[in-house]
């Protein structure tokens, strides 16, 4: 399964099969958005919806995991529907049904009862054509996500999701101590945060056009002036990337951070971490 990203404003046209929606928060999937599969099990073709717009939760759930576990269950194919920000606090203005009928081809959705659209699709497609699904009570399967994450511990994460977790961002100048030093990075800046624990990971690094992953080892950490950042310096690679907006794959968590005193501490544990993680390479 694949989820395309699809804007509206960007006047992409796509032409797909027949199918249901299932409109879920799929990047925060917990036992309700299973209940909405469970439901439609018998749909023949069915097609996740994840409305996106700019406040929405950091996701637990990467859009690559999203594939992993709906494929899992039969799922063919999902969009992760952009909502320009001007338009998030009203669907019927915004009013994505006619693009999701005429290119998507989807007639009918399948809507938790708790989603904040409900009553908008209700509006814009009709009641008959709306199956308000009744939630359950939440389970332990996102919390549980969120502690992996949390404490570092990525190989129970991969094994619930059947994918690393994922991030994605513009590339930024920073202060370029790294470069300085021999280890230039790529700086991915995020101003709420991650959902991960502090500290040094090895990584796979994706860039646009390619692929197959670079390697590299990442810090997650408060950057004084900066926020936030994931600092990623990528193995056996010398181009200029700022601006490229390239995707973070969390391999392993390795150590946490250590208080550096000297650009020469800073030389030194990055050339242990270097000469370390590329031995746990597979």
């Amino acid at each position: 399964m694949k989820l395309i990203n699809y804007n509206p404003m960007t006047m992409i046209y796509f032409d797909w099969e027949p199918s249901v929606g299932l409109v879920g928060n799929w990047n925060q999937w917990s036992n309700q958005e299973s209940a909405l599969l469970a439901v439609s099990q018998h749909e023949v073709k069915r097609t996740l919806i994840n409305f996106e717009w700019v406040e929405k939760p950091t996701p637990i759930v990467s859009d690559n995991g999203v594939e992993a576990m709906a494929s899992k269950v039969g799922v063919q194919q999902g969009i992760n529907y952009q909502i320009p920000p001007f338009l998030v606090n009203s669907l019927v203005k915004f009013n994505p049904i006619n693009s999701l009928k005429t290119m998507f081809h989807t007639n009918k959705i399948y809507v938790l009862a708790n989603h904040p659209f409900v009553q908008d699709l209700q509006n814009l497609l009709g009641n008959d054509n709306v199956v308000v699904v009744q939630p359950p009570q939440p389970n332990n399967f996102l919390p549980s996500l969120k502690e992996d994450l949390l404490s570092g511990q990525l190989t129970d994460y991969h094994k619930k999701v059947g994918a690393n977790y994922e991030v994605k961002g513009a590339v930024v100048k920073a202060k370029q101590l790294g470069r300085k030093l021999g280890f230039p990075t790529a700086n991915l800046i995020f101003k709420n945060g991650l959902p991960i624990k502090e500290g040094v990971y090895l990584v796979k690094a994706w860039l646009p056009n390619e692929t197959e992953p670079h390697w590299g080892m990442a810090d997650y950490w408060n950057s004084p002036g900066f926020g936030m950042t994931l600092e990623t310096y990528i193995f056996d690679f010398d181009k200029d990337i700022y601006g490229w907006v390239i995707t973070i794959e969390l391999v392993q968590f390795y150590r946490e951070n250590t208080p550096l005193n000297s650009e020469e501490e800073i030389k030194t544990k990055l050339t242990s971490d270097y000469q370390a993680l590329k031995k746990l390479i597979k």
